[in-house]
């Protein structure tokens, strides 16, 4: 049986680590975002549908 300060103790481990979880948690979210923001275009897919409908790009298929 354990002791009631080696509870707290174990408590406050426990806190710790689940807040440093949350924390790399929310910031691989935000890398994430960041990495998608830089390799996906933020123009409507019409905008491409239209790119595809040109002549040219036709001709270059």
């Amino acid at each position: 049986m354990t002791s009631p300060s080696d509870e707290k103790r174990i408590c406050a481990m426990f806190d710790s680590f689940c807040k440093k979880v949350l924390r790399n948690y929310l910031r691989d979210l935000e890398w994430a975002e960041e990495r998608r923001d830089t390799h996906y275009p933020k123009e409507p897919i019409d905008y491409f549908l239209q790119v595809l409908q040109t002549k040219r790009f036709r001709i270059m298929r």
